[in-house]
């Protein structure tokens, strides 16, 4: 019979994990994949990735820990996720010979998007970028009443940011939503458009929560039993009480 623990994870991308004092599946000759390894066989080999961990053990039946791992993928703006989204669409359009007839529209988004969204957040006034992002939005208005690409994922993703950033006021005029208006499950990145924003304690974090229940007896080979990912807006007590019933299920089956 196996003793349980709950694991929680913030995290983009997939993990292996080492129990403390414990070989890995490697050293007993089990080959997971076809590539080679990191220098150090560890997420951290992927540039730009950083992780903090803290473990706790005490005696045979509690191993628990939590690890946070931040992912490389770029931390966007509202406005670079509105004109992130809109250039892949845009990009869409290019290649499948569907750009709207409306040719003043072309020479607009041709101008706004040869520019990169993280150099204009540099270089302009929060009063500037705010005026950018609603003239983006009467842009996306415009494509997406002229254009349509309904299987693509880039032009359902701009259909997706486009509701969440934007609205008709009570004049029946498109304008920005408000920043109080922005919930945790918009869309934090057009190139990962499941992951959720979270705020905790000032904590500010993109991605993914993973609950993982592992074997930890002392002498055998620790085992991953359970895998559970959710957006990292779910909450934890969520993750904890579901945790619990799962533990407890294993442990009197």
């Amino acid at each position: 019979m196996f003793k349980t623990v709950t694991l929680l994870f913030l995290f983009t991308f997939p993990v292996m994990l080492q129990a403390q004092e414990s070989k890995r599946a490697r050293d007993y000759g089990v080959k997971i994949g076809v590539m080679q390894t990191g220098q150090l066989n560890a997420i951290t080999d992927v540039a730009g990735v950083k992780v903090g961990q803290t473990t706790l053990i005490k005696g045979d039946s509690i191993r628990t820990g939590v690890t946070a791992i931040l992912p490389n993928i770029a931390w966007f703006t509202r406005y670079e996720v509105v004109h992130e989204t809109l250039r892949l669409y845009y990009g869409e359009l290019k290649k499948a010979g569907a750009l709207p007839i409306d040719k003043n529209l072309i020479k607009q988004l041709n101008t706004i998007l040869k520019e990169e969204g993280d150099k204009v957040v540099f270089l302009h006034t929060r009063d500037e970028i705010k005026f950018k992002l609603q003239e983006l939005g009467t842009l996306i208005d415009k494509l997406l009443n002229t254009t349509s690409l309904p299987q693509s994922q880039s032009y359902q993703t701009l259909c997706r940011v486009f509701i969440q950033q934007y609205r008709i006021d009570e004049n029946e005029l498109l304008i920005t939503r408000d920043k109080e208006e922005i919930t945790s499950d918009t869309i934090q990145s057009p190139h990962d458009i499941d992951s959720h924003y979270r705020n905790k304690d000032g904590n500010q974090v993109r991605g993914y929560s993973i609950n993982l229940t592992e074997s930890c007896d002392k002498e055998e080979l620790h085992l991953i039993s359970h895998v559970d990912v959710r957006p990292v807006s779910a909450a934890d007590n969520n993750f904890l009480e579901d945790g619990r019933k799962a533990i407890t299920g294993n442990i009197y089956r």
